[in-house]
C-alpha cells in the first residue's frame, strides 16, 4: 500500500470524538454578523459622507446641485474677471505705473 492510500483511508475512517458546545453555532453566527457590521461602509465616520452621496442619487437634487454650482462658478468668475479687467485698465492709465522709475 502506498503512503498516500493509507493516509486517505485513515482520514476517511476518522470520526471526531469531541462534543460541540451547544451555543457554539449561535456564537459563530453572532461573530460573523458582528464582523459584517464592522465592514459595512455605512458604519462610523463614513455614514455622513455616504448619506450625502446617496442624496445626490436623486435626479432632482443632483440637477439642483449642478445648476447651483455652475451658477456660482459663473458669478464668481465674472466678478473676478471684472476686477482683473478694472485693475488692468487702471494700471494702463496710471502715469506712475507707466514709468516706475520716476517714483
Amino acid at each position: 500500500m502506498k503512503p498516500d492510500q493509507s493516509l486517505s483511508s485513515l482520514l476517511g475512517d476518522w470520526q471526531p470524538r469531541v462534543q460541540a458546545d451547544p451555543g457554539l453555532e449561535q456564537r459563530v453566527w453572532s461573530r460573523i454578523g458582528h464582523l459584517e457590521r464592522r465592514s459595512d461602509p455605512m458604519v462610523g465616520p463614513w455614514r455622513s459622507l455616504f448619506g450625502w452621496i446617496t442624496l445626490f442619487a436623486r435626479p432632482r437634487i443632483a440637477l439642483t446641485a449642478i445648476v447651483t454650482a455652475l451658477s456660482s462658478g459663473i458669478l464668481i468668475g465674472g466678478l473676478q474677471a471684472r476686477n482683473d479687467g478694472e485693475a488692468a485698465y487702471l494700471r494702463s492709465v496710471d502715469p506712475l505705473h507707466l514709468h516706475p522709475h520716476s517714483r
